[in-house]
């Protein structure tokens, strides 16, 4: 989609993601949900497959200071991907998928893919145990870039609590001399209210559009706007 003898420079020439986007329309009446880098690939995607109008994503952020807080001592945390197993990451899954209105299935297979085996990039992981079981209470995959911690994906038990994995995140954001924790959140999410509430900023983030296919299902555009949990990690360019 970005090689130039693909692009599309005009409205009259339909670029490699419009002609994929039809492509699949064609084989598969499958409602679709876009994220674009800008507003301007937002608004000419929209005329080119009739999509709704685009909203924003969040992109939430809080400076960290060293130190940031103290670590849980009942928690212990791990490095790397060779600390955790598929099992754990479909397990966890398993138990926190229907929290998830609408988002892609990030069963292990897509985490391991999308992350540890990524051609062009590097990402780390944080893998946070008991210490009392050595079960696994949350992890989250994050990359340090800018001076900052970018935390592209987070998953959580739900007896763990959000505040608790983002406490551990942030105190170990300042141990590494980062500035400042950010992610993406859709605004529609119950829980951009708690990272409000944890006093993190929000400034917008990516457009995002959708396309309803299917007009024999009575899907109003709303439910994607609203429901979609849409993070850093979701965008092919983080």
């Amino acid at each position: 989609m970005t090689h130039p003898s693909y692009r599309a420079l005009s409205l009259l020439k339909k670029g490699a993601f419009v002609k994929t986007a039809l492509l699949f329309g064609d084989l598969e009446t499958m409602d679709l949900v876009f994220g674009f880098p800008s507003e301007r690939h937002a608004r000419l995607t929209t005329i080119m497959l009739s999509g709704e109008k685009h909203r924003f994503v969040s992109t939430l952020f809080k400076p960290v200071s060293e130190p940031a807080g103290r670590r849980s001592f009942l928690l212990s945390v791990e490095h790397g991907w060779d600390n955790i197993k598929g099992q754990e990451i479909d397990s966890l899954w398993n138990k926190v998928r229907d929290d998830y209105a609408l988002t892609i299935n990030k069963i292990s297979r897509y985490i391991f893919w999308r992350y540890r085996d990524c051609p062009t990039r590097q990402y780390e992981l944080l893998i946070f145990r008991s210490k009392l079981s050595s079960r696994i209470k949350g992890y989250a995959v994050v990359a340090f870039r800018d001076n900052e911690m970018q935390v592209l994906d987070f998953f959580y038990k739900k007896g763990f609590g959000i505040e608790r994995l983002f406490r551990e995140i942030e105190v170990i954001a300042g141990l590494r001399k980062a500035e400042r924790v950010k992610l993406w959140v859709n605004p529609g999410e119950k829980i951009f209210h708690i990272f409000k509430a944890m006093g993190y900023m929000e400034e917008p983030g990516v457009p995002i559009t959708c396309r309803i296919m299917n007009r024999d299902v009575p899907m109003v555009p709303d439910f994607f706007f609203e429901k979609y949990s849409y993070r850093m990690g979701d965008y092919d360019a983080s």
